[in-house]
């Protein structure tokens, strides 16, 4: 065999510079897989902060905007209520922006399940919005406040409350990221550990090995210089 056929030297030098060799490329594999965890999981991360700015940033102006157009509805003096209604409105145009935005990025069951009740519930508020217009224009101000009360406040409680569960959910979203990210990076030291320690018992295997090829070959030849010694010089 060929390294039986190798020099002491040689060998020696083989299994200590394998040795280093694996355990480097063995670091560097690892350095390499940990780092792409790390930078994955930071996008994903800072993508859902994003998203939670969003719908935070959403959440506001819906209050705001609601604030505005309850003022709008309830006020008697006229250039008051036109000028909430119109700044309700550019709130609005700005939410139709940050609701969309929500939509695309909407990646689980449960987020796109939620955003769509609350498009459905801003209909809702749209539809009550117009009717309460519609009675102050007809000159019926009780009919309005009427559905101020009964319809326009339980709509908006209702959408601003889905607004913040949905907040809820996008944090869990990025704590379970997080938390993966950090399992994937212990999985990898375990793999690396378990690496080591092969690379650990291959090392023993050959020195074993090695240690072996040098000494059973002194080995008989002492068993022959003392035969020889003994006068058997058929040795």
């Amino acid at each position: 065999m060929i390294w039986n056929n190798l020099s002491v030297a040689r060998k020696l030098w083989g299994v200590v510079l394998g040795a280093l060799a694996m355990m480097l490329a063995l670091g560097v594999a690892v350095l390499v897989y940990v780092e792409h965890i790390d930078a994955r999981s930071r996008q994903a991360i800072e993508a859902a902060d994003a998203r939670i700015g969003t719908t935070m940033q959403w959440k506001s102006l819906t209050e705001l905007s609601t604030e505005r157009f309850l003022v709008s509805a309830t006020s008697t003096e006229r250039h008051l209520v036109e000028e909430m209604a119109l700044l309700s409105r550019q709130n609005s145009q700005q939410i139709n922006g940050l609701q969309k935005q929500i939509e695309d990025s909407a990646s689980e069951p449960q987020e796109r399940a939620l955003v769509q009740r609350l498009a459905a519930n801003r209909e809702q508020f749209r539809e009550v919005a117009m009717g309460i217009f519609r009675e102050r224009e007809a000159g019926n101000t009780q009919a309005a406040l009427a559905l101020v009360q009964q319809r326009l406040r339980p709509t908006t409680s209702a959408y601003i409350g889905m607004l913040g569960e949905l907040v809820g959910l996008q944090e869990q979203q990025r704590d379970a990221m997080a938390a993966q990210a950090r399992q994937q990076r212990q999985r990898a030291y375990l793999a690396a550990g378990g690496a080591t320690l092969a690379l650990l018992c291959a090392g023993i295997l050959l020195s074993a090995l090695l240690v072996r090829s040098i000494t059973r070959p002194l080995a008989r030849a002492v068993a022959l210089a003392d035969a020889i010694a003994a006068g058997d010089l058929t040795q």
